[in-house]
């Protein structure tokens, strides 16, 4: 890539005024813009690896050595082009085999990975699954309000998540909306049941999906919660009506009293959300909205994991599992109601003056964290996690989180 770019360099420098701005060089050369424009961004670029999709097909290629000679570049400088693309050509046969497959080990090798072409491949791949698994979402989305529960000690948290206008694309297609779970991070272990009383209708049976009825769609989605191994309850969607017609928005909402750690124990270092993500959706949204005495100021880091080979019920703890280098980073939104504007969930600012008038608690009191990713991979595990605090008075842990 070295040496095609500086053959391209000595070809632009041959050509009147010696430019490379695309407008100027497809002017001088009497070429279309997008092909001026891809030699222009080879030869600008400081990556050769991230230069590597901008390489013209054939066709381009003669085209550009055809207008060259015809504007009196000199032979050396097109024969020096022709032989950095053979170049090229033997590095496609060795390591890669088709032109495809080394864009996709150039970006994923490259210093600066682009995130536009990184979220190319994601958007096709949404696309292709949805194909495959029969369903697709516009959103996903979780958000988690969490403060000091009564006891310091512990965490009150409530949990909104749902799906937005999930399409079947295939009419024997269940689909799971949801997943809970209360786990400690060292080992992974849910020592206790999921602990989740409704929004709406206050403690019931352990069956029953705690709807937030006034955002779903209706009539309201016919959910059926599952208890599966490891602690985890799932709602699902069972089959139905395929396309626009049968669209579902499906929103849930759980509280959760002293059902986490505040502060560093033996079983826990860290307090993360995490969300299981097995739907094609456009976008995934993870908000976590902590009282700002809680823990103070925290920055969380993203990580995504995947999940391609390992059973997602038997996931215990993510720690272990395979990184996936998917580009985003947790923002700082600010506090309260007006930090939570969003377009990717319809009412979500209402939905949560909702939650917090029912829960009695102060919006104003609440920074707002948020993670967006467009057209997440699946399957993964998504996760934002922050270091949890020493407990007050006591000497730091010995040890850390892997």
């Amino acid at each position: 890539m070295g040496v095609l770019k500086s053959a391209l360099t000595e070809l632009l420098s041959s050509l009147p005024g010696g430019t490379t701005r695309g407008n100027e060089v497809a002017k001088s050369l009497g070429i279309e813009r997008t092909l001026a424009w891809k030699i222009c961004k080879i030869v600008q670029e400081t990556d050769p690896l991230a230069a590597i999709p901008f390489i013209p097909g054939r066709s381009g290629i003669a085209i550009l050595l055809k207008a060259a000679k015809r504007r009196g570049v000199p032979e050396r400088a097109l024969r020096a082009v022709r032989d950095a693309l053979h170049g090229i050509d033997d590095l496609i046969a060795t390591h890669a085999g088709d032109r495809a497959s080394l864009e996709i080990m150039a970006s994923a090798c490259s210093r600066g990975q682009s995130a536009h072409i990184e979220l190319g491949h994601r958007r096709a791949a949404f696309q292709a699954n949805s194909f495959i698994w029969g369903a697709q979402a516009r959103t996903q989305f979780k958000a988690v309000l969490v403060r000091p529960a009564d006891d310091p000690q512990r965490l009150d948290f409530a949990a909104l998540r749902g799906l937005i206008d999930l399409r079947r694309l295939r009419s024997d297609v269940p689909w799971p909306v949801a997943r809970s779970r209360v786990a400690d991070d060292a080992d992974g272990i849910a020592r206790r049941p999921y602990p989740g009383e409704p929004l709406e209708d206050g403690p019931t049976e352990g069956t029953v999906v705690p709807f937030l009825r006034r955002f779903c769609s209706h009539p309201l989605p016919e959910l059926r919660r599952v208890c599966r191994a490891h602690g985890f309850v799932d709602d699902e969607l069972p089959p139905g009506p395929v396309g626009n017609t049968g669209a579902v928005t499906c929103v849930i909402g759980d509280v959760c009293r002293a059902a986490a750690s505040r502060y560093r124990d033996s079983h826990n270092r860290i307090g993360a959300l995490i969300q299981p993500v097995h739907t094609p959706c456009e976008v995934l949204l993870l908000d976590q909205i902590i009282q700002e005495d809680t823990f103070g100021r925290i920055t969380p880091e993203m990580v995504v994991h995947s999940l391609l080979t390992t059973d997602a019920h038997a996931v215990t703890s993510p720690h272990d599992l395979p990184r996936l280098p998917v580009s985003g980073a947790v923002q700082y939104l600010g506090k309260g109601l007006a930090a939570m504007t969003t377009r990717d969930v319809p009412r979500y600012v209402e939905m949560a003056q909702y939650v917090f008038d029912r829960l009695g608690w102060e919006t104003s009191r609440f920074d707002v964290y948020r993670l967006r990713i467009e057209y997440p991979p699946i399957p993964t595990l998504v996760v934002m996690r922050h270091p949890l605090p020493n407990p007050p008075a006591e000497a730091p842990l010995s040890g850390s989180e892997a």
